[in-house]
């Protein structure tokens, strides 16, 4: 812990905080604002729905515990510059997973090649 100082620990948990909450809201938007929320499962059997939405909450979870891993794990990331990497993939990870509910939602109701492809 001593090669990383507390501004880079805290912009993670900031780009976590906003995009993190980012992703939850487009979520949200695209049950709510879709024709048919079902259709946005495709052709999953509902009967896998309930395990599949239980599976995501754990999932949550273990990025949860892989972040404050990275954040504060002894000896994983030695200096600012490393963990500027990791802030730049989780800026990623995160954006894209924030556009993903919007155009699947677009894609489903307007069945639009544009969509797809995005």
């Amino acid at each position: 812990m001593k090669g990383i100082s507390m501004n880079s620990r805290l912009s993670l948990f900031v780009i976590n905080g906003l995009l993190g909450t980012s992703v939850l809201l487009s979520y949200i938007w695209g049950v709510y604002s879709a024709e048919d929320p079902m259709a946005l499962w495709g052709k999953m059997p509902e009967a896998y729905i309930t395990y599949i939405t239980g599976s995501m909450f754990i999932a949550a979870l273990g990025y949860i515990i892989y972040t404050l891993y990275i954040a504060f794990g002894r000896d994983i990331i030695n200096s600012d510059n490393s963990f500027y990497q990791f802030n730049l993939t989780y800026i990623i990870i995160l954006a894209s997973a924030s556009v993903w509910m919007p155009l699947t939602v677009l894609y489903v109701d307007t069945s639009s090649l544009f969509y797809w492809i995005l």
